[in-house]
């Protein structure tokens, strides 16, 4: 989960009167938030989100997460905000009925999540509120990301010229060369003011992505930040409802649109703004639900 989302989620639950508590240490952009230390108590619900679950990379911390929880005998949130960032279910315990996976995807998980815990839509895209919409500093598009699954596209749409840059790490890109349009992946905290000064976003997802319905944070991240965006041609719940393209000529024609005219671009991002709206609803009805 991208930082401001998580900050927002945190002030969600603390609006409603809840004490929230690290028990893992935080991200460095992430410790100012927390304004309680840990308890030597027992929480009442214990909330997860996994970085990532590599057991090569991460063992010393997945170790004192498999602790927190096996120590946990109440009720467990998963935040799942990503279908890649998951943990070894084995590993953890054998029955999930007392689990609950918060999923950002219109898909049901099935085959994926243990069968036994409750899966909850959660569109994380729904805690961030939206800046306006101002004219574009930069006149491209702008994709913040990886290319697993995605070589094929990008190579389309730099064929086609379509006007976009890339903020990656430099080595996941040196395929590309790229230089001028690959810039160096910006701080979290940084990201939404780097995104509002552009035309738009880029939506790129893999096969397997787009098909889960998962609602990737670069799309939502862009119209909080006030931008519009543009999605690919079978993401599903994000196709035909944003302005969508299926090839590389029609993602320039998109992006040249909002060169163009201003209320073009002015739609399309209010179409983002209603969905975000949608999804905030949701969410709030979710964190109003949780036990007091």
């Amino acid at each position: 989960m991208w930082w401001d989302k998580r900050l927002a989620l945190w002030a969600g639950l603390k609006e409603r009167g809840h004490l929230v508590v690290a028990l893992s240490k935080p991200t460095t952009e992430s410790a100012g938030a927390w304004v309680y230390p840990p308890l030597a108590t027992a929480c009442d619900l214990l909330m997860l989100e996994f970085a990532g679950s590599n057991p090569t990379y991460f063992a010393e911390d997945l170790a004192a997460t498999w602790a927190i929880i096996r120590n946990h005998k109440g009720p467990v949130v998963f935040l799942c905000d990503d279908p890649d960032l998951l943990p070894e279910w084995g590993d953890l315990e054998t029955d999930y009925r007392r689990w609950q996976v918060w999923w950002n995807c219109l898909d049901t998980g099935e085959g994926v999540l243990p069968a036994e815990v409750e899966v909850i839509d959660a569109p994380f895209g729904g805690l961030l509120g939206a800046e306006t919409l101002e004219a574009a500093e930069d006149d491209t598009l702008a994709y913040i990301g990886r290319t697993d699954g995605r070589v094929r596209r990008l190579r389309e749409l730099l064929r086609e010229k379509v006007p976009f840059v890339v903020y990656g790490r430099g080595k996941e890109w040196d395929e590309f060369g790229g230089a001028g349009w690959i810039r160096a992946l910006p701080r979290q905290p940084l990201r939404r003011a780097i995104l509002h000064r552009h035309l738009g976003v880029l939506g790129l997802a893999d096969a397997r992505h787009r098909a889960m319905g998962w609602r990737t944070g670069r799309i939502f991240h862009g119209i909080a930040a006030g931008v519009p965006a543009i999605v690919e041609l079978g993401h599903r719940g994000l196709a035909g409802i944003l302005p969508t393209y299926s090839n590389g000529a029609e993602a320039r024609r998109l992006a040249e649109s909002y060169r163009a005219d201003p209320n073009t671009r002015h739609e399309a991002w209010q179409a983002g703004v209603e969905m975000l709206t949608a999804h905030r609803a949701q969410m709030g009805r979710l964190l109003d639900g949780l036990p007091a």
